[in-house]
């Protein structure tokens, strides 16, 4: 999805990046990559994780 994304050039020129609640380490690892390639593009975009805790059967 990222790599549509970027060749259809929507990645280019965003001033920020939300990312939420990522259950899995290989979701971390997609959001890093994709903060890396808008960082690449853009002038210090705002990074802001928005973090949601949760998802555990009984909760936190």
């Amino acid at each position: 999805m990222a790599e549509a994304l970027s060749s259809n050039g929507w990645l280019a020129d965003h001033q920020a990046v939300l990312v939420g609640y990522m259950p899995t380490i290989e979701h971390v690892d997609a959001a890093a990559a994709l903060v890396k390639r808008i960082r690449a593009g853009a002038d210090k975009p705002r990074i802001v994780v928005d973090p949601i805790l949760g998802d555990w059967p009984k909760g936190l």
